[in-house]
């Protein structure tokens, strides 16, 4: 009876360092954070000519924050956000059924 409760207790465990170990690693795998010296029109121009040089990666949206808060004061630094989007990659994601709830954030257009 005592192996059994030992082998529960390494699931339930190994549940929750997995849980953990997604839960905060995931966000720093897919979300790409820098800082630059260059202006705003400077940062956005040398990511969009950079994307242009690598095959099958295209920019979906830019989010210019500073545009869409303006109403509210004005951000410094400015920030925005890009979606960028490889077809090829998600296209192989999406054949296979199971991987179909990530489409929400997926940016295709």
């Amino acid at each position: 009876m005592t192996n059994v409760l030992w082998f529960i207790l390494g699931v339930v465990l190994g549940f929750l360092v997995m849980g953990a170990a997604v839960w905060f690693a995931m966000p720093k795998l897919m979300l790409i954070k820098r800082r630059t010296g260059r202006s705003y029109a400077e940062a956005v121009q040398m990511v969009t000519e950079s994307l242009q040089k690598v095959p099958d990666w295209d920019i979906k949206l830019i989010n210019n924050y500073q545009e869409r808060t303006a109403a509210f004061g004005k951000l410094e630094p400015p920030v925005c956000s890009m979606n960028i989007c490889n077809a090829r990659l998600a296209y192989d994601i999406l054949s296979e059924d199971t991987n179909r709830g990530v489409t929400a954030i997926m940016s295709l257009e």
